[in-house]
Order: C-alpha cells, then structure tokens, then sequence
C-alpha cells in the first residue's frame, strides 16, 4: 500500500487514536476493544485519520485532521524532555513492541521493522533530549525509589490517595475512577518507564514540560510551597507509584547497548528524521508536517479507490500483520499498528468502501 516518492514510503509515524482502546499489555498485544466512559465508537475515516495514513497516501477527509483538543489543547505528543524523562531500557522496549500508553491520546506508536543497531541509534537520539529550564530539585533526592517497611508503604498509599491520582490515572489498564475521563498514563509502568528525578520535577512543576497539562500543582507554584513540608509528600507518592509495577531488570538491553555501543545521538536524529516523526510528535527545532498541506502530492500512492482494486480479505490481512524483518529501503511495507478486532474491522470495511 505504501510507495516510495518525496514522501518516504516507510513514514506512518506514531499515530494518535482519539478513541477507541483502553490499554495493551507490555507486549503490544491489542485486547478487546473497550470504550472509556463517555466515548463514542470511532468511524473508518477517524481511524484512518487517527493513524494518519493520509500522511503515505492520497486519502478523503484529510483537511478534516486535527492534533487539537477540544478547548485547544494540543494533543501532539512532546518528546523534548524524553531523556529526562524515560529509561533507556524501556524506550527500546517500547521501539520494538510498541503498545498504548495513554488512555486520553489513545497514541499508538508505528511497529517499524528496526534492525538492533537502528533501535539503539533511536535510543541514543531520545535519550539526547533534555528539556533547557530550570526546575526545583528536592532535597535529599533519592535516585532509587524502595520500600520494605510495610508501615511505610501504607503511610506512602495514604498519602496517593490523598492527593486522588487514581480520578485522573489508570491501574493495569482499569479504570479505578469511573466517574471521571481519565487522561494519565497507567501507573504500571511507572518503575520501568520513569527516571525518579525527573517524577520529582514533575510533580514540583508540570508546566515546563507540557504547557496546558491537565496535571495540576500541588505543591509549588512559582517556588513557592502550597503545603507543609511538600518535598515529604512527593516522595511518599512516588513510594507508592513505584511500587505499583513490574521491575525488569533489563539484562537483554544491557547486552545490545554494549553491541551497538557506537550508535550516536546523530545517528538516531537523522533515522528519526527519515521516518517522518514529526507527523504526530513534536521536537524542538523541528518543521511540524502539516498534513492537510499533502494533499496536493502526486508522489503519494491514491487509495480514494482502493475498495476496487483489493478485495477485504487481502485489506484484513495486509493492515493485520505486524513487520517482523529489518528495513530494507528497496521495497516498501506495511510499517505496522497493533489493531484490535474492531479496528481492523472498522477500517477494512470502510476502505473497501472506496471506490
């Protein structure tokens, strides 16, 4: 489906879902499509542009796109901050199995077909972006969140749910507070996922690094403390976030770092580059896609009437199957997204509708 021109063919980027899956588990592996309270079940053409194939290929209602929220929010994921924030470990875990991560974005990251090296040049790259402010580190810092005494951790979970995470958060994929949309990423990646000191700036000020963030202050504003001793309530919060998931010990990636020890930052910019990331993420420096500007390419293959030239069962198995072989940029493929049953259902029936 995908041809090569001045658009790159293997360029469907990390693609933004409004509406339509609750969670993947750490392996990318799509369960059963759920709605969030209050969500509406999205059509073909959303999910086409939620995935901005139009981005690859000719397709209708592209002018239609935005990365807008309601109330203007943006909604285009910001990796400016990625080194502060993400492990490296768990990126490249997530490079090669992506899965959803946030329930409000519903972002689901294109499975490119990346060879080891490519992977740890990405890894380099985003574990090179660090965000250029000034933010209120904690005294006593610690690097490693851990807790063995019991009476601590209750101590740690009261304190969380004092402050009511759970009305904006996920917990393995459930919603804990129904009454409420939730927006946050699920706590149980949190020990694999996040540098503690960057959790600490981010509780101390979200608005650095994501301006409009529904993630309120509770214990700063303008470095000025909103409470008694706050630096005691982020860390028991952390206690418990931190306590919450999984802890990997990543020995597969310390392997592969030392392999591909001399993969660059400037390596992984320009890979990221050639793969057109900036269609759904937002960098620094970077010249965003306007996708409503591509539809004037005729370097882009037409799918306006795909549903006459493939049949559904060719459409089901060609957007249902994951690339599981290195790049090779003689021949394009299907860089692909984990789709649930009603996805993949949604979106074969609407493009074989085009005709």
């Amino acid at each position: 489906m995908l041809n090569r021109g001045k658009i790159p063919w293997l360029l469907l980027p990390a693609a933004v879902f409004f509406g339509f899956m609750l969670v993947e588990s750490l392996r990318g592996t799509a369960v059963a499509w759920e709605l969030l309270p209050g969500e509406k079940p999205p059509s073909g053409e959303q999910i086409v542009l939620d995935l901005q194939c139009h981005v690859c290929h000719i397709m209708p209602g592209a002018e239609k796109h935005t990365l807008v929220a309601v109330g203007g929010l943006r909604i285009i994921p910001i990796l400016d901050f990625e080194g502060d924030r993400a492990r490296p470990e768990w990126v490249h875990e997530f490079l090669n199995a992506p899965f959803h991560l946030r329930p409000e974005l519903h972002a689901q990251m294109t499975q490119f077909a990346l060879t080891g090296e490519e992977a740890m040049q990405l890894v380099a790259f985003l574990e090179s972006l660090k965000i250029k402010k000034d933010i209120y580190v904690p005294k006593n810092m610690p690097a490693v969140i851990g807790v063995t005494d019991p009476n601590e951790l209750k101590q740690a979970k009261d304190t969380f749910n004092l402050y009511k995470c759970f009305q904006c958060h996920l917990l393995e994929g459930k919603v804990i507070d129904p009454e409420k949309g939730q927006s946050g990423p699920d706590f149980i990646y949190t020990y694999n996922r996040l540098k503690v000191d960057w959790n600490y700036q981010w509780l101390v000020d979200p608005q650095p690094f994501i301006p409009g963030t529904k993630m309120p202050n509770f214990f700063y504003s303008d470095g000025e403390e909103l409470i008694d001793d706050p630096d005691r309530d982020m860390r028991l919060i952390l206690v418990y976030m931190y306590s919450l998931g999984e802890n990997k010990d990543y020995k597969d990636y310390q392997a592969l770092s030392a392999r591909y020890a001399g993969a660059t930052a400037d390596q992984g910019k320009k890979l990221a580059q050639d793969l057109n990331c900036t269609a759904c993420h937002e960098f620094e420096g970077w010249d965003k896609i306007d996708v409503k500007t591509l539809a004037v390419s005729d370097d882009r293959m037409d799918l306006t009437r795909v549903g006459t030239k493939r049949d559904q069962a060719w459409l089901k198995k060609h957007m249902g199957t994951l690339p599981t072989n290195p790049r090779d940029q003689s021949v394009g493929h299907w860089p692909g997204y984990t789709l649930n049953e009603y996805e993949l259902k949604t979106l074969v029936n609407y493009l074989a509708g085009m005709k």
